[in-house]
């Protein structure tokens, strides 16, 4: 989905999604993983640049994601910089 389509279905639906996140959604009877062939690597690509507005807007974001617990920091392993 792109952009456009987010903001239209944001603006269109908006009952449907909540201004702010009340808190984790209840546990399900369906586990989602995905499960890894062995022997292949990760997909490496570049990260692609954000204009400053843009990326202030994702650290408000994800500072307040933080505060509230949905996400933490992770911490890769050590093995990962072996590939960097």
């Amino acid at each position: 989905m792109v952009k456009s389509e987010c903001d239209y279905y944001g603006r269109n639906y908006d009952e449907v999604f909540p201004g702010e996140l009340l808190g984790m959604p209840p546990e399900r009877e369906v586990v989602f993983s995905i499960d890894l062939e062995h022997g292949t690597n990760p997909i490496s690509c570049t990260p692609y640049r954000m204009a400053s507005l843009e990326l202030k807007k994702l650290k408000e974001q994800l500072e307040d994601l933080l505060s509230k617990g949905f996400i933490r920091p992770s911490v890769p392993p050590l093995e990962l910089y072996a590939y960097v």
